[in-house]
């Protein structure tokens, strides 16, 4: 900065000598400027801008800021269990485990008197949309979210036991898989820490920041509506075998609220993600992954692991 300026005053003298000599003033052009002579007073100077900043690994907000915006995100879910038995359930021979236990041929299923496939059938899928907020202050930073989450979840069983009259009049064994399909709409409400591993805080008369993070935190879902589907499927004669409603499936449950499901679904979340922050408008994206420590029915032990994408929009209230 001080070169810049002795620069800059050099060039302003020897401009002001250039003119004064063409305008015919009794001022020598090898007449020497003496800088110590020259009056700080007299000339217009710029503060530097107050700059506040922390880069590099782990840096620190350094200040308090507030922010609230909107959030999306996608994913799917993994559900966990083995050999279950529940109250909610219509018995399965070897009880119930997570997600489809058989071949992507033999989940689809038959439509009535065809040989040919539905559709659609159950996935293992979730989105979330909601509110997110923001809070930092020197050392430590909050993301708060508030969401509306739809999640499903699908439980699977396998019965080798089973056996019909073939065309031949002999008896032959095949597959039987149950399946349920538990589809919820959820309030999700989720508390994070967030650590900031590598990126800058600048604080100007602006602020700008950039980093990747890690984040640690619970979760809680409030099921507002659940329907859970049970239903028993052939899996690998089904040209050869239909039940008497003319497909290879039959519903014993349909759309129903499971008799022992739990009120509220407790999990343990962690993220790794990154902010991009302009002064007013933010943006984050993270991959998160968040563990249930509780059971989502009274009386058996299932689980659910769930991964999402998360995308996020918000406005900083107090920067």
């Amino acid at each position: 900065m001080k070169i810049l300026l002795l620069i800059t005053l050099l060039f302003f003298a020897l401009n002001s000598a250039v003119l004064a000599q063409i305008e015919g003033e009794d001022q020598q052009l090898d007449s020497l400027w003496n800088l110590e002579d020259l009056n700080p007073d007299d000339y217009d100077f710029t503060e530097d801008f107050p700059m506040t900043y922390s880069k590099g690994w782990f840096p620190r907000p350094l200040k308090t800021t507030f922010g609230i915006g909107l959030s999306y995100a996608g994913g799917s879910t993994h559900d966990a269990a083995t050999k279950m038995r529940s109250n909610s359930f219509v018995p399965t021979y070897n009880g119930f485990q997570g997600g489809y236990g058989f071949k992507t041929d033999q989940q689809e299923i038959k439509k009535q008197g065809s040989e040919d496939f539905e559709d659609e059938y159950p996935e293992p899928t979730l989105w979330d949309l909601g509110l997110t907020g923001f809070f930092s202050s020197k050392y430590l930073i909050l993301e708060a979210q508030a969401n509306y989450s739809r999640t499903h979840g699908i439980l699977s069983s396998i019965d080798d036991t089973r056996s019909f009259l073939n065309l031949a009049g002999h008896k032959q064994k095949f597959l039987e898989g149950a399946v349920v399909h538990i589809a919820d709409h959820n309030i999700r409400l989720s508390l994070g820490l967030t650590i900031p591993i590598y990126g800058a805080f600048v604080f100007e008369s602006f602020s700008i920041s950039s980093y990747y993070y890690i984040q640690g935190g619970v979760v809680f879902e409030f099921p507002v509506s659940s329907k859970a589907t049970q239903y028993f499927q052939i899996l690998d004669v089904k040209d050869d075998l239909r039940y008497g409603n003319g497909t290879d499936t039959v519903r014993v449950m349909h759309d129903v609220k499971l008799k022992t499901l739990t009120d509220v679904r407790k999990s343990f979340e962690i993220a790794i993600g990154g902010i991009t922050d302009f002064n007013i408008i933010g943006l984050e994206y993270s991959l998160r992954y968040s563990f249930m420590f509780n059971s989502m029915l009274t009386d058996a032990v299932w689980k659910q692991h769930q991964i999402r994408l998360n995308f996020g929009i918000y406005y900083n209230i107090v920067r």
